[in-house]
């Protein structure tokens, strides 16, 4: 059998108007391509200000004051963790030495007695 001879089924068409598919796909159509166009359009202009904002007097003083309070409390971080010389463990029996040696020196206190 040959390509040519093979026929597919057309599906039946609908009893509506044919024009409604048709004119209802259109207008969704021409609403998105509008859609899509205003956005383009707004982001292509925000993306100019924004360009311009940043060649400003303001911006980059701003800029330049955020990277500098940026450096400083890096340096900040950095040299107090270097300045901590005792670890996690260190610390940790510091601090039970620490309770036991309050628990010891508290006066312990004399056991009620219960009236029989």
């Amino acid at each position: 059998m040959a390509a040519e001879d093979v026929r597919v089924a057309e599906p039946p068409k609908p009893e509506m108007d044919e024009d409604k598919p048709m004119s209802l796909y259109q207008k969704t159509e021409a609403a998105l391509k509008t859609t899509g166009e205003k956005a383009s359009g707004l982001f292509a202009g925000l993306g100019a200000k924004f360009s311009e904002a940043r060649e400003s007097a303001t911006f980059k003083s701003v800029e330049e004051r955020v990277g500098t309070m940026v450096t400083t409390v890096k340096s900040k971080v950095s040299s107090s963790r270097s300045n901590s010389t005792q670890s996690f463990d260190e610390a940790l029996k510091e601090a039970e030495a620490a309770k036991k040696q309050a628990e010891g020196a508290a006066p312990a206190a004399a056991p009620e007695e219960k009236p029989q």
